[in-house]
């Protein structure tokens, strides 16, 4: 796909670029007693999933087992036992992955995924509410984007990006020896989250982390980590996370996520990193700490002399770019900077180099637009190159036909940091957890137990 497009529509002969492959699965409706859908309206909603994710290629058999759960669960149960029973027998009878379409009275997603990372099963929960505007307005978008979703959580890839024409010759954006990460950080709301019986929960910080661990090289896998409540420096868990980036980056894990000895793939030779939840009076900390550690990590595993190009991303700044002339009776779109547009002098950072880019269509408000400032540049890129091949990871998201306002990978790792909070919070008011379960509640239990990268879902994007 070329980049440097505000939004696209795939033609309904576009095959994804790697279908995946479903064996066998189920459908279920959890529904409030206020809801109104029937088994009609969900065979007619799973038929029409299976009919879409076949027009994109994906190998898709007809539902296994469909079904609408409408009652109140017993005393001390919450809502959620019932998408966890299914999810759990599921399991035990080789289904693969399991569709929730879920009353919006239902709380119930965060324990959905808790089930899903302790059974091992891939599930995608879709809002009543979004099923039945599709059903009722045949909302062909609607079903794209959720197929689009269906396709990563199984192991596929969308679509692939193309850079060669807009770079030049000069730099590979994305050969097999350069390693591109985002790294995000997300904090709990500590006043707000309690266990089922009151008691306060102190969560931890989460860090998402996303890198081109994939297949090809423009394929994002990420994951969660957790450390100390409130940290905003990496120090902590690090070499962690960077041991299984390396280990999935050289192919050097099986199919379980087991680490094995043997690489099937080269080490790194260059490193970008996209690193968000940084205050400008922290750039100094990553330059003198983080960046060294991340060199020291990787010479520990053979990749000596690696080049490091670190660069911090905020969006919560307070400067704002817009047209010069601006017509108030044009649409937000019109009247924000298009996808594309780049400033990099008179605005920027007296020390570092940076640039404001803003790749995504601004549908309402106005454009906040992404400030990158570089901290460290080993590899030497071009201004005009590390924007090109920053606007073209913009494109890369892979569940919308538009660009995201940050880098994929950076994008991804934030999501990945926003599960590790849900599912800590799950485990905290987990009303099926056992005795085992409950005791487990440290940040090394969490980081073996509510995380991906040693299990099988370590090579797919769950959380699409």
């Amino acid at each position: 796909m070329e980049v440097l497009q505000p939004n696209w529509k795939p033609p309904m002969t576009f095959k994804f670029f790697s279908p995946a492959t479903c064996t066998k699965w189920a459908i279920y409706a959890l529904l409030s007693a206020r809801d109104n859908f029937s088994k009609d309206d969900l065979k007619k909603f799973a038929d029409a999933l299976v009919k879409r994710c076949r027009e994109r290629g994906m190998e898709m058999p007809s539902v296994a087992i469909q079904d609408i759960i409408q009652k109140e669960p017993t005393e001390g149960k919450s809502p959620d036992c019932f998408a966890r029973e299914k999810i759990m027998n599921a399991a035990s009878n080789n289904i693969q992955f399991v569709f929730f379409i879920s009353s919006e009275f239902l709380t119930i997603h965060k324990h959905i995924k808790l089930q899903e990372r302790y059974s091992q099963v891939v599930t995608q929960d879709l809002k009543l509410k979004t099923a039945q505007n599709y059903l009722e307005k045949n909302q062909s978008l609607t079903m794209e984007n959720i197929v689009f979703k269906t396709n990563l959580k199984l192991g596929g890839i969308n679509y692939a990006i193309n850079l060669k024409n807009i770079v030049g010759t000069r730099l590979d954006p994305f050969k097999p020896t350069r390693l591109i990460m985002g790294i995000g950080l997300s904090h709990a709301p500590q006043q707000n989250v309690f266990t089922r019986d009151g008691a306060k929960i102190l969560a931890p910080t989460v860090v998402g982390y996303c890198a081109n661990m994939g297949r090809v090289p423009t394929e994002f896998i990420g994951d969660n980590i957790y450390q100390d409540n409130k940290k905003d420096d990496l120090l902590l868990c690090f070499a962690e996370f960077m041991q299984r980036v390396i280990d999935r980056f050289t192919g050097a894990v099986d199919d379980e996520g087991n680490r094995t000895e043997q690489m099937t793939k080269p080490l790194p030779k260059e490193v970008i990193v996209y690193r968000q939840g940084v205050a400008e009076g922290f750039y100094s900390m990553c330059v003198q700490e983080e960046v060294p550690l991340l060199r020291a990590i990787l010479h520990s595993n053979g990749a000596k002399d690696v080049k490091i190009t670190y660069i911090v991303v905020q969006k919560e700044h307070n400067i704002r770019l817009m047209p010069a002339q601006i017509d108030t009776r044009e649409k937000a779109t019109q009247q924000n900077i298009t996808s594309g547009v780049v400033v990099d002098s008179q605005i920027t950072h007296p020390r570092y180099r940076e640039f404001f880019l803003n790749s995504h269509v601004t549908l309402q408000g106005t454009a906040r637009t992404p400030r990158y400032t570089i901290l460290k540049d080993d590899i030497d890129i071009t201004m005009n190159e590390l924007q090109s091949v920053t606007h073209a990871l913009c494109h890369n998201f892979q569940i919308v036909n538009s660009p995201v306002s940050i880098p994929a990978p950076l994008y991804i790792a934030n999501r990945y940091a926003e599960r590790g909070v849900d599912l800590y919070i799950a485990k905290a008011t987990d009303d099926l957890a056992t005795s085992n379960q409950k005791s487990r509640n440290k940040n090394e239990d969490y980081n073996i137990d509510l995380t991906y990268g040693r299990t099988k879902f370590g090579k797919v994007r769950i959380n699409a």
